[in-house]
């Protein structure tokens, strides 16, 4: 071999060395930030949300800690309206690196039609606790606690909704098809398959080998001790009997309408559908917020038993 050839071979060993360092930087890195969201605190989201607690909204509330059946604790706020026993309640649940006060611009509407509200921050968001967070499979068991803990406020089980917002939609899909412990589902913007949308959200970020994502989420799901495949609510839906209104927007591209228009197919129950021209990832509440808040009313109206 001569000197050329060996410096060659070299450069090109120390090329393949440096691509695969690379790749398993990156890899790495993506798993921390599934597993690891950035944590928004409360005071920073009221920036742009407009509201800091549900005072803000014109209700008394209460702060709530709930704990999880792994010990981890839950912040929230429980805003009760009328006479809780007996009453409509709504579990609201945030998204993916958010924390409840971005679902505190719900609160008017829902409170206006008689529902008393629970908000909590899910683990490793806001003020809760949690290691890490799980991608929606340990946080759909947090959300039947908390649905568990209205029904021992006095809730009717027959007139307790959910809703949930992009990762706050699916785990709010999860928690129906686990439990069936809600009357009537509002889903915005959830994405049908999980995984599939985490692969195709990072298969855009330029550069990367295309079996880095994979990579990626097995080493996120290894880490964080879950399977995403949980996370299908292509198969949820399947399982969900009661009213179910599904909400997009048409200029989402972050999880295409295609996804609603999939699980609307697939419901088993009652599905009523708004899609919302223009609107990008969960801002069809931002594009047309009065056709947003009617299509709301109309379903719960429909809907939800009153006495």
């Amino acid at each position: 071999m001569t000197r050329r050839t060996r410096a060659a071979a070299l450069v090109g060993a120390l090329a393949m060395v440096t691509a695969a360092l690379l790749v398993a930087y990156s890899t790495v890195a993506h798993a921390d930030r599934l597993l690891y969201p950035e944590r928004r605190s409360l005071l920073g989201s009221a920036g742009r949300f407009g509201y800091l607690t549900p005072a803000d909204a014109g209700l008394v509330y209460e702060d709530v800690t709930l704990r999880a059946t792994d010990g981890v604790e839950l912040k929230g706020w429980y805003a009760p309206v009328g006479a809780a026993r007996g009453g409509k309640a709504a579990l609201l649940i945030h998204g993916h690196q958010e924390n409840r006060v971005s679902v505190l611009q719900l609160t008017r509407l829902f409170s206006g039609l008689g529902f008393s509200l629970a908000l909590f921050d899910l683990r490793h968001h806001g003020q809760s606790g949690g290691s890490h967070f799980t991608m929606g499979v340990r946080e759909s068991e947090d959300a039947a606690l908390a649905a568990r803990w209205l029904l021992a406020r006095g809730h009717d089980p027959r007139r307790l909704v959910v809703f949930g917002v992009s990762m706050g939609a699916m785990i709010a899909l999860a928690t129906q098809a686990e439990t069936s412990l809600f009357c009537a589902v509002i889903a915005d913007s959830p994405s049908s398959d999980l995984r599939e949308t985490v692969l195709d959200y990072s298969r855009r970020n330029p550069g990367f080998p295309v079996f880095w994502p994979s990579l990626a989420i097995r080493l996120a799901e290894r880490l964080g001790g879950f399977d995403l495949d949980r996370m299908r609510a292509s198969d949820h839906v399947r399982r969900i009997r009661c009213p179910l209104l599904l909400i997009h927007g048409e200029a989402d591209k972050r999880i295409p309408p295609s996804h609603s228009r999939r699980l609307a197919a697939l419901t088993a129950g009652p599905v009523e559908t708004l899609f919302v021209p223009g609107a990008g990832h969960a801002q069809a509440i931002d594009a047309d917020r009065p056709r947003y808040d009617a299509a709301i009313a109309s379903f719960l109206r429909r809907h939800v038993v009153d006495p």
